[in-house]
């Protein structure tokens, strides 16, 4: 069926939870197999914290989830996908673990709280054992210790805190709980001291989510074992890798991973998979004879694994056999509340600084009501749990790269990997792709980096590309009438008079919101590596009399200049590209403005060599070559997608994953030029419009970006609408619109929840972690009474204004996603139309096959993406590497509102070409198509979705006349 049988034509992500487990996904294969996917994309399915919507929080990479089936129900869900001709791609989370209560959940987290820094586990996190006076802080108090101390106590040989229940230090059971409390090798802290006290690293800012140490050999086998059991066996085809920029070394690690994916689907033995296998229903594992796949356990003295001694918590070994893990039932079980305050809690609406439950995909902290306790918030890339200021800024695909999956010796791009253990990169010899080394075949890899609008993802790393992010830019930047968006931009201004630095202005909004995450939601961040600066300063005497302050100032100041997530580069070799260092370069020249002496301000180019690795090679150089990178990543996601696009909102819409919201219009020749980069580099990547973490779904940004088409008359809207229910600030009243019109409705259960987050997140007058319950009480009333109580005759007449050009951008993207170069990833549910927020839609159980009434827009979409998925499968040399893209150009009038492209087979034969309308209704303003036509390759066409046919030069008037799109295929 397909060109090549390991890439995918096609694949459906579908988000698995408890009440969405494996069966349920199995008894939806027979109606997506017959919508035409390739692949079911599967959101991790590793075992993660009991009750947990996305499973970003794993808490035992040795084990499949048992909430949704255990190994049994995943076997059982690829094998009746084989049946049905669809195989199974898995998300895989190495960044991260949860950091859980009760936290013998994380067994190997347990050891580390246990054991100290002496014990084997402790390789496995990212830990600064030389601050705290050697003891991991956790930030898990309600309130300070001082007020909590009554609420600790003793039980069961554990210190138990709510929720909480943590390991002893051996033999300081029997002493007084002052004395016990110092005699650990953690420290209890208030949360709020995570911002400037935390001593691990952690996913962004969420300290229940604490870094793992992939880059360790060792913790790689031990934390990837049951994956490559699961490639080697046949049940997983494929892999998603999340976050790829929080990693130490993102090409070293996508390396060590190509080679054990090879070694695994080679002949089952070897490299980095071998030795472990699953057994029985329930998903425990035999002990391998080099421990290669089970849950890594302490060493003895002659260095062999040994079972931990006691108490080390879920999945060391038990009292079965084959070192089998004991799940205590008490302790996996959902987390109750506090009762009195304090604590973590579970999720609920309740007070006492009760854990809430993540409304998003990134769980984002949220402030207790009482100030106690460590709250959680919402907003989810990747499900994971995430802190206030901003939506996290997810990494677009990149422009240039190509093959399939991990490294190969096949054809498409696939490269040579190293074969150190340290997965230093290996330049390619004639600075392109290289080739991998003959074994077991790879798999298809993509990784979810979001990539700046001309950041290219680098060329010798070993996937087929990116998860997408950078091809939804660009389909949707079509849409938008750039002429439109001046106007509405400056009706916005006028409206809600933002600050040029909240709001106001693009550029200047980013930078402020970057200097108020780097100065607080990182200062833990900033504070390490400025004691790791000054310890490598120190110990050359080139480089002292750097003061801390300096050194502090000098990373500030060249992290908020970067326009990327991260450069890469590390220790004894050179930068990933030359563009990363002259990112820096050109970061460090501004960062020199903060010091008014210049000899001070030499720090800066300090600061620069070390974050390129050009200091030197030990400990400390390496670890702030790092650190510095991941630093970078963190900041830019929560400066600018979890802040900056909540502040300047004059189109919501452009304010997406990878987006650029300062300029989000895309021409028609852009969008070519992209798409034929795509073919020729990246041709297997990954294209998305919807994801769980994209705010809004690409049918509800239709609806929104048809805004720019009719500003003057949205301008008189939210005027007329504000009079008649007054917002508490016009800001507020522009975005809450906007957002109602993205549902095209006032459903208070999820626009109040939609609204609320974006407040918080934008941080103007209330965050997630300094509620401002009388502004929010306010929020709640305006919506309430105004886009929530809005009668039929108000919706309308936006429908009447809006209706017509979403369905056009609506189709248009669709099929633009469909038949553009790259694998397409439909995200649940958005073969029918789906107009959706990240909070609270993304956390709902997926309805795949669920009967629908549709007319319309309704009807027509999921008729276009069956026609367009069941042809990519029939026809996948048309698609895939290998194939042909190109543009087709219209005459007339009219032709720049039509994009059209064709693709072909080799050597341009056959193929299918696609036919979109763009801004229609400026289109409609001009008379319609009137004489436009689109000159046709040689042959007939039949459109798939009409069934009319053409040929020659068509006319365009005819050819749309029932649809704003047409696929056309040769008769």
């Amino acid at each position: 069926m397909t060109a090549d049988p390991g890439t995918p034509t096609a694949t459906y992500r579908l988000q698995l939870q408890p009440a969405f487990p494996f069966a349920a996904a199995e008894r939806a294969v027979p109606y997506l197999a017959s919508l035409g996917v390739s692949h079911l994309h599967l959101s991790p399915v590793l075992e993660a914290v009991p009750g947990s919507t996305h499973g970003y929080d794993v808490v035992d990479h040795s084990a499949v989830r048992a909430e949704l089936g255990g190994v049994a129900g995943l076997r059982a869900l690829a094998r009746t996908a084989r049946a049905h001709g669809l195989g199974l791609i898995v998300d895989v989370v190495p960044n991260h673990m949860a950091a859980p209560a009760p936290e013998r959940l994380n067994a190997p987290l347990w050891e580390v709280l246990r054991n100290g820094s002496k014990s084997p586990y402790a390789r496995w996190f990212d830990i600064d054992w030389r601050a705290q006076d050697g003891k991991v802080l956790l930030p898990v108090l309600g309130g300070p210790l001082g007020e909590e101390w009554r609420r600790l106590r003793i039980e069961d040989g554990t210190l138990r805190y709510y929720d909480h229940a943590f390991p002893l230090r051996p033999g300081t059971e029997g002493l007084p709980l002052p004395a016990l409390l110092d005699a650990q090798w953690y420290r209890l802290g208030w949360w709020r001291l995570a911002r400037t006290e935390l001593n691990y690293r952690r996913f962004f800012t969420i300290s229940e989510l604490i870094a793992v140490r992939v880059e360790d050999p060792e913790v790689f086998r031990a934390t990837h074992a049951t994956l490559l059991e699961l490639v080697r066996e046949g049940v997983v085809d494929g892999l998603r890798i999340d976050h790829p920029d929080g990693l130490a070394d993102p090409e070293g690690y996508l390396r060590r991973l190509d080679r054990a994916v090879r070694a695994a689907t080679g002949d089952g033995h070897g490299g980095d998979g071998r030795g472990t296998t699953p057994e029985g229903e329930g998903g425990q594992r035999t002990a391998p004879e080099d421990g290669g796949g089970q849950r890594l356990t302490p060493e003895d003295e002659r260095g062999q694994r040994t079972a931990p001694e006691n108490g080390g918590g879920r999945g060391t070994a038990s009292d079965g056999e084959n070192g089998q893990r004991l799940t205590p039932e008490d302790e996996r079980g959902r987390r109750t509340a506090p009762e009195d305050g304090g604590g973590r809690g579970t999720a609920s609406d309740g007070e006492n600084g009760q854990r809430l439950t993540p409304e998003d995909e990134r769980g984002r902290q949220t402030a207790p009501e009482n100030g106690s306790g460590r709250g959680t918030a919402s907003d989810g890339e990747n499900g994971q749990r995430r802190t206030p200021e901003d939506e996290r800024g997810r990494q677009t695909a990149p422009e240039n790269g190509s093959g399939r999956g991990t490294a190969s010796d096949g054809e498409n791009g696939q490269r040579r990997t190293p074969e150190d253990e340290g997965g230093q990169r290996a330049a390619p010899e004639d600075g392109g792709r290289v080739t991998a080394p003959e074994g077991g075949g790879g798999r298809w890899t993509v990784v979810e980096k979001i990539l700046a609008r001309d950041e290219p993802l680098p060329a010798s790393w070993p996937v087929a590309g990116t998860t997408g992010y950078d091809a939804l830019h660009h389909i949707d930047g079509l849409f938008v009438d750039p002429d439109g968006l001046e106007k509405l931009t400056a009706l916005y201004r006028a409206f809600a008079a933002p600050p040029a630095d909240l709001g106001g202005d693009w550029a200047a909004t980013v930078r402020r919101a970057a200097r108020e995450v780097v100065t607080h939601e990182l200062a833990a961040e900033v504070a390490r590596l400025t004691r790791t600066a000054s310890r490598f300063c120190a110990a050359d005497v080139r480089l002292r009399d750097h003061a801390p302050w300096a050194l502090r100032t000098a990373i500030r100041e060249v992290l908020v200049r970067l326009p990327v997530y991260r450069p890469y580069a590390s220790v004894g070799t050179p930068p990933a590209t030359d563009a990363d260092a002259v990112l820096l370069r050109s970061a460090a020249a501004g960062a020199r403005e903060a010091f008014t002496v210049p000899l001070e301000a030499r720090v800066v180019e300090v600061v620069r060599d070390a974050a390129l690795g050009r200091l030197g090679d030990g400990p400390d150089h390496r670890d702030f070559c790092a650190r510095f990178a991941q630093t970078a990543a963190a900041l830019r996601a929560k400066s600018v997608e979890d802040t900056a696009f909540y502040r300047y909102t004059p189109l919501l819409s452009a304010g997406e994953v990878g987006g650029d919201p300062g300029r989000p219009a895309v021409t028609p020749e852009e969008f070519h030029a992209f798409a034929a980069r795509r073919l020729r580099d990246w041709p297997a990547g990954g294209t998305v419009l919807s994801t769980h973490d994209t705010k809004r779904s690409a049918d509800a940004r239709a609806r929104v970006t048809a805004l720019t088409e009719c500003p003057a008359w949205w301008g008189r809207t939210v005027a007329e609408l504000t009079r008649s229910a007054p917002a508490p600030d016009p800001h507020l009243a522009w975005t809450a619109w906007q957002t109602a019109l993205a549902l095209g409705h006032g459903d208070a259960e999820r626009l109040v929840p939609a609204v609320l987050k974006g407040v918080r997140e934008a941080g103007l007058r209330t965050t997630w972690t300094e509620r401002n319950a009388a502004y929010e009480e306010e929020v709640t009333a305006f919506l309430t009474a105004g886009p929530c109580a809005a009668g039929p005759s108000v919706w309308a007449a936006i429908g009447a204004e809006v209706d017509g050009p979403a369905r056009a951008n609506a189709l248009g993207a669709a099929l633009l996603h469909l038949t553009m170069p790259g694998v397409p990833d439909l995200y649940m549910g958005t073969e029918h139309l789906w107009t959706a927020l990240v909070d609270p839609d993304n956390r709902r159980p997926p309805e795949p096959g669920a009967e629908r009434q549709a007319q319309g827009l309704a009807a027509e979409k999921p008729l276009l993406t069956r026609a367009a998925l069941r042809l990519r499968r029939e026809r996948p040399e048309w698609f895939g590497p290998g194939s042909g893209y190109a543009p087709l150009t219209a005459e007339g009038p009219t032709a720049a509102h039509c994009t059209a492209f064709v693709r072909t087979g080799a050597g341009g034969r056959d193929g299918a070409i696609t036919v979109v309308t763009r801004l229609s209704r400026r289109l409609a303003e001009a008379g319609g198509w009137g004489a436009t036509r689109l000159p046709l390759p040689p042959g007939r066409w039949r459109d798939l979705l009409t069934g009319r046919t053409a040929e020659g030069s068509a006319a365009l008037a005819e050819l749309l006349s029932r649809l704003p799109v047409a696929l056309l295929v040769r008769t």
